[in-house]
């Protein structure tokens, strides 16, 4: 059974496009100072334990450093893989999943998350088998995690121009957020002059042909990664 990227129990392309927070473009150099002030609330490693515990009263500002912050740490990788992905996927794969592959499928994901704590699919998948193994109260904390660190990244931009276009820090993000806001991939990603890339959708009821992803950083980071090979 292969489990689709579906936010359970929000819609949000009715939270993006009804309510359109104001654009707040990422500061990536008061990011990268803030996040280094060791005495400081805002610094990353005390962010990144109170995102790591489940604190649900992290602001959206809090989660914007946490989610673009993850840029300027050492774990941070452009092709990022755990290793525990590719067991998972065979576990999805499956015609249907029993309760002890729920299990094992929460185990993976922890781990998965561990690594990579602002994968929206992984975090949407240990959602789902929470839900699936009656753990309400846990699926409902990871889905408020996971609903507002997608509206963090969403209130960088609108996507739907390339001016206002949404920054992420990984091209899997890109789809995800399509599939998170109940679009279906068209079929065509291509990279602009200004650093994004345009994402095509397949027929929607919003009329919306494609959506633009500000991909600057990942663009950075593999430059810096060839450079060092």
């Amino acid at each position: 059974m292969k489990i689709k990227l579906l936010l359970f129990g929000i819609t949000l392309s009715q939270f993006v496009f009804a309510q359109q927070p104001k654009i707040e473009k990422p500061d990536y150099t008061s990011i990268e100072s803030t996040i280094k002030v060791k005495d400081s609330k805002m610094y990353y490693p005390v962010l990144l334990d109170r995102y790591i515990k489940l604190d649900t009263t992290l602001t959206r500002e809090e989660l914007k450093l946490l989610y673009y912050g993850f840029l300027f740490q050492d774990s941070y990788s452009v092709y990022g893989h755990s290793d525990y992905s590719d067991t998972l996927t065979k576990i999805l794969e499956k015609e249907s999943l029993s309760m002890p592959d729920y299990d094992r499928v929460i185990k993976y994901e922890k781990l998965v998350l561990k690594d990579y704590p602002f994968r929206l699919r992984d975090l949407n998948i240990l959602s789902y088998a929470y839900e699936k193994k009656g753990m309400a109260d846990s699926s409902k904390i990871i889905d408020n995690k996971l609903t507002h660190l997608v509206g963090a990244i969403l209130s960088t931009g609108n996507g739907e121009e390339e001016k206002n276009a949404w920054h992420v820090i990984s091209v899997e993000d890109e789809y995800d957020i399509i599939s998170l806001l109940g679009y279906k991939f068209g079929g065509m990603q291509s990279l602009t002059g200004k650093g994004c890339d345009y994402m095509t959708l397949e027929a929607n009821s919003d009329g919306i042909k494609g959506l633009y992803f500000d991909v600057n950083k990942i663009l950075e980071a593999e430059e810096k990664l060839f450079k060092e090979k």
